[in-house]
């Protein structure tokens, strides 16, 4: 049954616990209220923005994601249609708590209902809470799409105060999915209202897109967001000031600053770390001390790592990475010796584990370096059946450019230019790829 103009504003007020005195001003007193309610005199629209205005400034802090339009009170269809719009929106909520995926077909209906009556706040909310859906259901793509939907209808909408919430969780599928100049423009625009906005969002928003701005190596405006971060940062959190500290030494470091990307590092180190953390911390600082050449630093480093050796933690999560590190840092050094060690290791590691990673893969890649350069063509034998292990679990991703490669190859041996096929493996070992060599 569709309410009258009067009857959709007692139902209004009463909805949100309101008095007649209380969303009066000026011209527009109590009895004028009343009188409208009771349907004695029609609601104009001057009176509607006003009443509108009044109301929303009374449940705003209770009901941060409510705004009474003045066309709410004009048309009470308009309303009815916003009560539709919330049984939608606890749908989706009801979704995400037992997590199950919403049909397209009531995602489609949901589309079109809220695109007839052009209901922007709700559009905002229902677009929210579908990202959430989807950041739930590990569905990138589709959470991206209506966070963004959500986002754009907040912008245009000046009653949606809190649109730093939407964009922070936009900011944070742009993290993950790689979009790291949409992460950087989403940050510019958001933080130009930065006074209101709460803490919480605001550090998260920075050290957000510091992580874009180093990704795409624009390192200075990278720690200009760290910096900011920090000031929004407690001392008691510590897991965010220790990946604010590890992000702001890799930028120094990558500018080639060592003394200052030490001096964050070793800060990061004050912080209760787990192995793994440790772990990133000492390898960081051998990188960098053996850039330097100085070994009594480096090996001080290299001795804090293995006396994590033997915790659980190391050998479950950490080892296999850190062993090929400390392989790649004594292949630096010319240890050859301790190089073959450590690579070793990390193979000894991933077969206990049975995990043929990408850290398998590169270490019997160094490992075959390794025996060229000192000439042991028995141990290069010997890693064959290594190779063969990775091929035969299909571990190895076959596509055009490498069956491409592989022709070329065999129709070379076939017609006995040794040479050429040797030459054309080896460009390709130093490109990484056999386009960049035909082309």
């Amino acid at each position: 049954m569709t309410l009258s103009v009067g009857e959709n504003l007692y139902y209004i007020r009463r909805k949100y616990k309101l008095r007649q005195h209380q969303i009066v001003e000026g011209t527009v007193s109590r009895n004028l209220i009343s009188m409208i309610e009771h349907g004695k005199t029609p609601l104009l629209e001057s009176v509607a923005k006003t009443i509108a205005t009044n109301i929303n400034k009374l449940i705003r802090d209770k009901h941060p994601s409510v705004y009474i339009d003045s066309d709410d009170l004009l048309n009470p269809s308009r309303y009815q249609a916003k009560n539709v719009a919330d049984i939608y929106a606890a749908k989706i909520r009801n979704a995400i708590a037992e997590k199950w995926e919403l049909s397209d077909s009531t995602v489609l209906e949901m589309e079109e209902f809220l695109n007839l009556w052009n209901l922007t706040d709700k559009k905002v909310a229902i677009y929210e809470l579908l990202g959430d859906l989807y950041y739930s259901l590990n569905d990138v793509e589709k959470e991206y799409l209506y966070y963004n939907k959500a986002f754009d209808n907040a912008l245009a909408y000046k009653g949606i105060k809190e649109k730093y919430k939407i964009v922070g969780k936009l900011i944070h599928n742009c993290i993950v999915s790689e979009k790291n100049r949409e992460v950087i423009r989403l940050a510019s625009l958001i933080t130009s209202i930065e006074k209101d906005i709460s803490p919480p969002y605001l550090k998260s928003i920075y050290y957000n897109s510091a992580i874009a701005y180093k990704r795409v190596r624009e390192f200075n405006n990278s720690i200009l967001s760290l910096e900011k971060a920090k000031h929004y940062t407690s001392l008691e959190e510590t897991k965010l000031l220790y990946g604010i500290y590890l992000l702001e030494g890799n930028c120094y470091k990558e500018r080639g600053e060592f003394a200052k990307a030490i001096e964050c590092y070793k800060e990061a180190l004050t912080f209760d770390l787990d192995v793994e953390s440790k772990c990133h911390i000492y390898t960081n600082i051998i990188d960098i001390y053996i850039k330097e050449d100085k070994p009594h630093e480096y090996y001080k480093y290299i001795e804090n790592v293995l006396k994590l050796e033997s915790t659980e933690e190391f050998i479950t999560h950490t080892g296999v990475k850190v062993y090929y590190m400390m392989g790649s840092f004594f292949r630096k050094l010319s240890d050859v010796v301790k190089a073959e060690e450590y690579f070793l290791k990390a193979m000894e590691l991933i077969k206990k584990k049975n995990n043929r990673s990408l850290h398998f893969k590169q270490t019997l890649i160094d490992l075959f370096e390794l025996y060229n350069q000192t000439g042991d063509n028995k141990k290069q034998i010997g890693l064959i059946n290594s190779v063969k292990e990775i091929i035969d679990s299909g571990h190895v991703e076959i596509n055009s450019d490498t069956v491409l490669l592989m022709k070329y190859v065999l129709l070379l041996l076939e017609r006995q230019d040794g040479a050429t096929a040797k030459e054309l493996i080896l460009k390709t070992i130093d490109k990484g790829g056999v386009l960049d060599v035909l082309s």
